[in-house]
C-alpha cells in the first residue's frame, strides 16, 4: 500500500512532468525522494511535498534537481518492438549515412519514428 503523501507526490510529479510511475517503480521513487530529503535535511515526506508545491524559488529549484533523478535510466525506445525494428533497419543506417556526409544530425528520433510508424505518435 502506497502512503497517502507518497501518492500525492506521485500525482504531483505526473501533473507537472507527465511521468507516470507504475507500482513496481514506487519503491525506486520513494528511495529517490528519501535521498533528496536527506540532502535537504527534511525529516518528512510531508515537508518535501510542501517544498514541491511551493511557488517560491526553492520549490522551483527542487524540481530542477528532482527531474533528472526520476528520469535517468528510464527509456522505452528499445522496449517497443516496432520502434526497435525501425531504428535498426531504417533510422540508424540513415543517421549514420547522413552523419558521415554532413557531420551533423538532420533529423531527430521522434520525427523519423513517426514517419515510419504513425502508431508511435504521441497521443
Amino acid at each position: 500500500m502506497v502512503p497517502v503523501v507518497l501518492e500525492g507526490i506521485q500525482k504531483l510529479i505526473t501533473k507537472k512532468t507527465g511521468l507516470v510511475f507504475s507500482e513496481s517503480k514506487i519503491d525506486i521513487l520513494e528511495n529517490t525522494l528519501k535521498e533528496r530529503m536527506k540532502q535537504l535535511k527534511l525529516s518528512s515526506l510531508e515537508g518535501y511535498y510542501n517544498l514541491l508545491l511551493s511557488a517560491e524559488p526553492e520549490g522551483e529549484a527542487e524540481w530542477e534537481q528532482l527531474y533528472p533523478l526520476i528520469t535517468i535510466g528510464e527509456s522505452f525506445f528499445s522496449v517497443i518492438k516496432a520502434s526497435f525494428s525501425c531504428s535498426n533497419k531504417e533510422f540508424f543506417p540513415k543517421l549514420y549515412k547522413e552523419k558521415k556526409s554532413k557531420k551533423k544530425y538532420p533529423f531527430g528520433v521522434p520525427v523519423v519514428l513517426r514517419e515510419k510508424n504513425p502508431t508511435l505518435s504521441p497521443s
